[in-house]
């Protein structure tokens, strides 16, 4: 963030920037606790709406899901945050393709995409912003390139 421009330091100083390492939010000793990690977000979100912000954004590279075999886990907190934040947010989580691949867990895309809206894919061919609704199989692999 630093490289862009933007004073890390003094938006944490002012309370208006968060950075946390997954287990200090999502895998907390070895654990996924759902409703802790969205009573957890809701709770900053509504202080931030407190302080008269419109609330919280988010964003969050998901492979740490992957990595520690939590992918399960994954979907469960996927579904429960049920598409559209019941607090003021919004979120942008990122899932790197090649995480999913590794983890043998390529499968679970479409359940992943559906559980977002809407959701973008960025490849290497092209990029695609749809609803999940909309989605299918073959857009993905046209852009991620993928050969399933």
């Amino acid at each position: 963030m630093r490289e862009f421009g933007i004073d890390v330091d003094q938006l944490g100083e002012r309370n208006r920037l968060i950075v946390n390492n997954y287990d200090r939010v999502y895998i907390v000793d070895g654990k996924v606790d759902v409703p802790s990690i969205i009573q957890t977000f809701s709770k900053v979100s509504m202080k931030y709406a407190r302080m008269g912000l419109e609330g919280m954004r988010a964003a969050a590279e998901m492979s740490c899901f992957f990595k520690h075999d939590k992918v399960q886990d994954l979907l469960r907190y996927e579904e429960a945050l049920h598409r559209k934040l019941e607090f003021p947010a919004e979120g942008v989580c990122a899932y790197n393709i090649f995480d999913l691949i590794e983890a043998g867990q390529l499968h679970t895309i479409m359940q992943l995409a559906k559980a977002h809206s809407p959701v973008i894919f960025a490849g290497p061919r092209e990029s695609l912003l749809v609803e999940p609704e909309g989605l299918q199989p073959q857009q993905i692999e046209r852009a991620m390139e993928i050969h399933l």
